[in-house]
């Protein structure tokens, strides 16, 4: 009969698969099998919490970083896994501080890469860039194969311009997230004349704001398909490009491409990037003036909870209450367009008084759009939307907002119609929601 040791390592292993398979949830219920059998081991409550972090349950997290402290205060991992949950929470200069405790020199270069990629990763919302691509590149030099570390460093590149180092970088999230690209092409010359896919692949705002680059793929004389999901029926009209939901057969496509993946294979400095519009021209609409009274402002402030920085830019939407309660003082109707209301948002959403339109899908939601007069939003696919249809629209951005928003605090280069609202450091979401209100007068 298996002894509890056995019992315990059998769980351990299989949740560390379960892990490595990205199988949280999975995972998190193996390791606290293992701890039922051996609840004082510190490797397993340290794979515990890294469960816990991608899972997002925060709260779980000091608990267990509590036990392993009065366990093992020196535990490498343990430190470390307290140093990540830190900056999970935002709380980055307290990690810093945690990391810099750490003592790596004996531990397995593997584990020396991760350490430096999450320091750098650290480093960069602390606004030290420099140091932050130099510890990049030695988490990259101890193991070339840290894919995490190497598309970190192209998107600090690519927040700062530095394009060409930028798009190189970013290349490694193929084989971060075990994208296939075998029909990827060496150069983008050889697609001439050729049968090609260009596949969606990261999140809806990536696909509405990076579908134009498939126009910079014509000049190829090459024959098109566009893959999008099914959500975004409708919603493109893109000349000489065929748009499609499914793959008939894969074995007429000579290359296939995935569509972030354009601006490294078309070598595109996006400083100033085309303005020509991918959105059905049926939704392209003359906007209506604004009139003096009955402003209708549609509003999109959280995105999707398993997007990897979601705790930067979503936002409560208590925190908008200074915006919401120009209601009760102007003639403003305010209208929900974003497909969920989370939990922690729902009984103050009740009482908002606030017109749901999410259920809509994109070509019917963006067709409710032209008829309002201003959009405000955080970085969400709603923000990409209003702002391709050329709605007025307020961008609500974190201190350290999404690299393709760059440094710029105003206006983007993608959108001539969206005004950008940032966070300053150490400001919160109600006293910038002050500054939104004040512009929203000026449109009375």
């Amino acid at each position: 009969m298996s002894n509890d040791l056995d019992i315990a390592r059998k769980h351990f292993e299989l949740g560390s698969k379960k892990f490595e398979e990205k199988l949280y949830s999975q995972a998190e219920q193996e390791f606290s099998s293992s701890l039922n059998y051996l609840p004082n081991r510190v490797s397993t409550l340290s794979k515990l919490i890294l469960c816990k972090i991608q899972l997002k349950k925060f709260q779980e997290c000091e608990k267990l970083l509590s036990k392993i402290h009065k366990i093992d205060k020196d535990y490498v991992y343990g430190k470390f896994c307290k140093a990540l949950y830190l900056g999970e929470i935002l709380e980055f200069e307290k990690s810093k501080e945690e990391l810099m405790t750490i003592n790596i020199q004996n531990e397995p270069l593997e584990f020396q890469s991760t350490f430096y990629n999450c320091l750098a990763t650290t480093l960069y919302y602390l606004d030290e860039y420099e140091n932050s691509v130099s510890n990049y590149l030695k988490s990259i030099e101890l193991n070339p194969n840290n894919y995490s570390a190497n598309v970190n460093l192209g998107t600090v590149y690519l927040s700062k311009n530095n394009f060409k180092d930028g798009w190189k970088y970013y290349e490694y999230r193929l084989k971060k997230n075990n994208l296939d690209h075998k029909k990827y092409p060496s150069t983008i010359k050889e697609i001439e004349g050729k049968k090609i896919l260009i596949r969606h692949e990261q999140g809806i705002g990536d696909t509405i704001q990076f579908s134009r680059l498939i126009i910079e793929l014509k000049k190829y004389n090459c024959e098109i398909d566009f893959l999008i999901p099914q959500s975004l029926n409708n919603l493109f009209s893109i000349d000489g490009v065929n748009i499609i939901n499914k793959i008939i057969s894969n074995d007429k496509y000579q290359y296939e491409i995935y569509l972030m993946s354009l601006p490294f294979l078309l070598n595109l400095d996006l400083k100033k990037p085309s303005l020509i519009n991918t959105i059905n021209s049926h939704l392209l609409v003359n906007k209506k003036n604004i009139k003096d009274k009955n402003l209708k402002i549609g509003l999109a402030w959280s995105g999707n909870q398993s997007y990897q920085f979601d705790i930067m830019r979503s936002i409560k939407l208590k925190s908008l209450k200074n915006i919401i309660d120009l209601q009760n003082q102007k003639p403003i109707k305010f209208y929900c367009l974003q497909k969920n209301i989370r939990d922690n948002d729902l009984d103050f959403f009740k009482k908002s008084n606030i017109i749901n339109l999410g259920n809509l899908n994109f070509y019917d939601l963006a067709k409710e759009i032209n008829n309002l007069d201003l959009v405000i939003s955080s970085c969400t696919s709603i923000l990409h939307l209003s702002s391709s249809l050329k709605m007025k629209t307020f961008g609500l951005l974190a201190n350290k907002a999404d690299w393709r928003w760059l440094d710029d605090s105003k206006k983007s280069n993608w959108y001539e119609t969206l005004e950008i609202f940032k966070l300053k450091k150490n400001q919160n979401w109600e006293d910038l929601s002050k500054t939104v209100v004040e512009n929203i007068l000026k449109l009375i």
